[in-house]
């Protein structure tokens, strides 16, 4: 919460969180209680148990079986950094 606070007056800044479902549940309750200006958009870095929302949009499973090994990590943040924004039904 406090960190989503600080950035309330930063234009177009955008959210990454490392988790899973639950994780990515509680920042997107959490933005909403807020109330903030802007509705950043959320990416997931799927380092959950579950990450069953990560899976199904194709984002990958996350850390097990080795899916950020080498160069992997440092390439899905750059792919989520330069990735389209798309619109998810809550």
């Amino acid at each position: 919460e406090a960190g989503l606070e600080f950035f309330r007056q930063v234009p177009n800044f955008r959210v990454l969180v490392a988790g899973g479902d639950g994780t990515a549940a509680w920042v997107l309750e959490t933005i909403d209680s807020l109330d903030l200006l802007y509705r950043p958009p959320l990416a997931v870095l799927p380092v959950g148990t579950g990450n069953d929302l990560a899976r199904v949009l194709g984002w990958g499973g996350g850390l097990s079986g080795g899916g950020y090994a080498g160069n992997g990590l440092a390439q899905h943040l750059l792919d989520m950094a330069n990735g389209e924004i798309s619109m998810l039904d809550r």
